[in-house]
């Protein structure tokens, strides 16, 4: 099968469990009755869900998302692709780390703060960390050209308190 979709990776901090909470609530939202690792999940099933600890495992846990039943058949045939609606099928993939993760010169990198804050100097930083989960979103596109899997990494940058730095489409050539 030749692979599809599009990642993003995140470095994510220790609250991910609860900030992936957040981001399922917001599917929720998207696709009332969506299915959640190929089952309908209801708010009741989110208050009682839990992330599956996988510290120590060798390959990253999987979440996905899909519309309906139709749209679990469409990724069986299609893989990570958008069907007649604009809409696909995606996946967020994670493992925890309890190694050390070490970079020496940030670029790029932003913060929220409340509008009374000066934001901290990151630029030219060293990131320093001992426990960290790293996060891989595929969806069915490229984020900064397809408005869907935009919106999807959005829905994960708001659950991150993020929401403030969106996510640019790509320049029109």
């Amino acid at each position: 099968m030749v692979p599809t979709g599009f990642d993003t990776t995140f470095i994510c901090g220790a609250d991910f469990p609860a900030r992936v909470r957040g981001f399922i609530q917001l599917q929720m939202e998207r696709w009332p009755r969506f299915l959640f690792n190929e089952e309908e999940l209801s708010t009741a099933g989110l208050a009682s869900w839990t992330l599956p600890d996988t510290r120590g495992e060798k390959y990253p846990d999987i979440l996905t998302f899909c519309k309906n039943a139709g749209m679990n058949d469409f990724w069986e045939e299609n893989g990570y692709a958008l069907d007649a609606s604009g809409e696909g099928p995606f996946a967020l993939f994670f493992r925890l780390h309890s190694d050390t993760l070490y970079a020496e010169e940030l670029t790029g990198a932003r913060q929220t703060v409340p509008a009374d804050e000066d934001p901290y100097r990151l630029e030219g930083s060293s990131l320093l960390l001992t426990e960290y989960y790293t996060a891989t979103l595929v969806t069915p596109e490229n984020p900064r050209e397809d408005p869907f899997s935009r919106s999807v990494v959005q829905d994960f940058l708001k659950s991150f308190g993020s929401d403030a730095f969106g996510l640019t489409a790509a320049p029109q050539q």
